[in-house]
């Protein structure tokens, strides 16, 4: 895709002085944040990638500073997100600054990873062997700020949608869908664009709207881990596994997945055939008395609560949705409100 626009992102400015200038110089800086005392750390973090957004340093180095800076971001943002995570809505005003500090860190790391792909994209070509590490990258930290949302019960916007379908369809361009890279927070282990892509997807299925808990999320995106590398993307609703209803996604859109049948080139479709029989067999086996860490499901979650989970995402994700009694229409009324 050739003809694709860059991303917009914060102006390069004379005056941004990060501390991390380089990734020698990270490294150091990063001996000083003490991430037990998340708050501050936190602020640090974010501050500091911020002001690395607007100064100019080759992309190759802007690439090794952020990398460097995943995985301590990863550990204040899950420590963090305590704060807010299954707390009744509307947030009070301190999980309400929390969540949206947590939304500012994902957001200024997925700049820095955008920056990056700008460069690859305009044709730099010190970094043109990252194009799969850098999409993947950009997928994931856009996945991580949807998951902010579902824990405290928030709605995902349209721009989310927009830049990741816009980062799948320009890694599909490239033809790196399938290229292996280690994980952000799990350098030993390997993942792809498509698989992070695909867990965005189906993790929104499952959770919209909010349904699961955080502990039920956490076992979920640990099963995806498994089951994303089985789901196959098509261009065809007729190439994907007969008889399971079509998921779909319009990469020119702003929306996530539906359960119906676009067309037109940017028409992408979910075949979960695989996933479909990996489900329905463990529950069968549960219900035969096998436990959840011998079927790979984790230690961490009982029989009962495994094979209710497992029955929820199936319907979610391969059975026909249930027609409402009464069809939704948007209307635009004045609310009225008595006090």
């Amino acid at each position: 895709m050739t003809g694709m626009s860059q991303f917009e992102l914060p102006k390069i400015t004379p005056d941004a002085r990060p501390e991390c200038s380089d990734a020698g110089s990270c490294e150091d800086w990063l001996r000083t944040v003490p991430l037990i005392n998340v708050g501050p750390s936190h602020n640090r973090l974010l501050g500091q990638t911020e002001e690395l957004n607007c100064f100019e340093v080759d992309t190759a180095e802007r690439l090794k500073i952020i990398e460097l800076l995943v995985e301590p971001i990863a550990f204040v943002q899950v420590e963090h997100a305590k704060k807010f995570a299954g707390k009744p809505v509307p947030l009070a005003k301190q999980e309400r600054e929390i969540f949206q500090n947590v939304i500012a860190l994902w957001d200024s790391l997925l700049q820095g990873y955008l920056r990056c792909l700008n460069s690859i994209m305009g044709g730099e070509s010190a970094v043109a062997g990252h194009a799969a590490l850098v999409c993947q990258r950009a997928l994931w930290c856009l996945g991580q700020r949807m998951a902010e949302h579902y824990k405290c019960f928030q709605q995902i916007g349209s721009e989310e949608w927009t830049i990741l379908h816009r980062v799948f369809r320009y890694a599909e361009s490239r033809g790196v869908l399938g290229h292996e890279v280690s994980e952000p927070t799990h350098k030993s282990e390997k993942t792809t664009c498509q698989q992070t892509y695909i867990a965005a997807l189906l993790i929104h299925l499952a959770c919209d709207p909010s349904e699961q808990t955080a502990k039920q999320m956490g076992v979920l995106r640990r099963w995806l881990e498994r089951w994303a590398p089985k789901v196959n993307v098509r261009k065809s609703h007729s190439a994907t596994e007969p008889g399971l209803p079509p998921i779909a996604v319009d990469l020119a859109s702003s929306r996530g997945p539906v359960h119906e049948a676009p067309s037109g080139d940017s028409a992408r479709f979910l075949d979960l055939g695989e996933v479909s029989k990996s489900i329905r067999s463990r529950v069968a086996q549960l219900r035969k008395g096998e436990t959840p860490p011998a079927l790979g499901l984790g230690d961490d979650i009982a029989a009962a609560a495994a094979e209710q989970l497992l029955l929820v995402v199936h319907r979610h994700w391969c059975e026909q949705p249930k027609a409402r009694a009464s069809a939704r229409r948007p209307v635009v009324i004045a609310a009225r409100l008595c006090a």
